[in-house]
């Protein structure tokens, strides 16, 4: 017997599942390049381990144990959905191609929502909008009361660190060929909380349209001759900097920022940001693709069905020596 349009709605969930999935494997996000994803079945996840393991060191009598310097950064959970209605009519016509690419844009909202919460939350590193940096908290997970930002010119590590200087990722240059490399220089000779050199060595320029010019003439090789003429020394392409170019560097998500931008590093373990993902709430995955179809109350009386989906995770600062932010109007 056939495949009747009107048996459509009570298969359609698993096959625009299907769908919803694939479009999202075929996507490639920017968040994934400065995020680590921590998955989590706990509500408000404990980072006070974020810290430096102990240097190497010879091994003359016995073993010597250091712990880490302990922060008491906690990060929650949040909740996200999205949800599109469509009519029992559009289904029972047959416009399976609508429906298709409806949860196929839905996909790719959804991936662009996550991408401007983190560079929102990236470009905003420098104020306490979505938090502070892990050294700002003390072991009880009570401000240290010095208000020290993720990009700041005044880090110092929390007790029982045995290094008490200050260290600086922040500044407010515009993007040039001399102020890139003093950042560079800077991330290069970051100190652990025992004062041992832990270069952390950049690999990625963040920095939004109105800077994306700049940024190709500063990391794109040239001859002398035309390097001479632009003004440039032209040696920041052996650094070996990728380039990313953020819509979400922008006047609105950044206030008075749309020019600001980031060196990060993004090859260790941990990267400038964190994604915490509760874990159950979708098997894994950020969201979890659902539907009220006929059988529900909307799908009856209202002769329309539900697709959406939902997730628990949020976005919270890493470390900071994995950053160097210049805040520029």
């Amino acid at each position: 017997m056939p495949l009747m349009p009107s048996d459509v709605p009570q298969y359609l969930e698993a096959a625009l599942k299907v769908i919803f999935f694939e479009e999202l494997a075929n996507l490639k996000p920017d968040y994934q390049r400065i995020c680590t994803t921590i998955n989590t079945t706990q509500e408000t996840q404990d980072y006070g381990w974020i810290g430096s393991p102990p240097a190497i060191r010879e091994f003359i009598d016995e073993r010597v144990g250091k712990g880490l310097a302990v922060s008491g950064l906690k990060v929650t959970d949040k909740t996200w959905e999205a949800t599109i209605a469509i009519s029992r009519r559009m289904l029972e016509n047959d416009q399976l191609g609508a429906v298709k690419m409806r949860i196929q844009e839905l996909a790719q909202r959804m991936v662009q929502g996550v991408d401007e919460l983190a560079f929102t939350v990236l470009g905003n590193s420098a104020n306490n909008t979505y938090g502070y940096s892990f050294d700002n908290y003390d072991k009880d997970g009570t401000l240290r009361g010095t208000s020290v930002t993720m990009s700041d010119d005044s880090h110092t590590y929390p007790e029982p660190a045995e290094y008490t200087g200050t260290q600086d990722n922040y500044d407010t240059d515009a993007l040039a060929e001399d102020d890139l490399f003093a950042a560079y220089t800077a991330m290069m000779s970051w100190k652990d909380d025992r004062g041992k050199i832990i270069p952390h060595k950049p690999d990625l320029l963040v920095t939004g349209p109105t800077n994306h010019m700049t940024a190709l003439q500063i990391l794109t090789p040239m001859t002398y001759a035309i390097a001479a003429a632009a003004g440039y020394v032209n040696v920041a392409p052996t650094l070996g900097l990728d380039l990313l170019i953020t819509p979400y560097f922008n006047s609105t998500n950044i206030a008075s920022g749309e020019d600001s931008w980031a060196l990060c590093r993004t090859s260790g373990t941990m990267k400038p940001l964190i994604l915490q993902l509760f874990t159950p709430a979708a098997n894994g995955q950020l969201f979890e693709f659902t539907a009220l179809e006929g059988n529900s109350d909307n799908g009856f009386m209202r002769d329309t069905y539900y697709y959406g989906i939902r997730g628990r995770w949020n976005i919270a600062y890493g470390d900071w020596r994995n950053i160097y932010f210049n805040l520029v109007a």
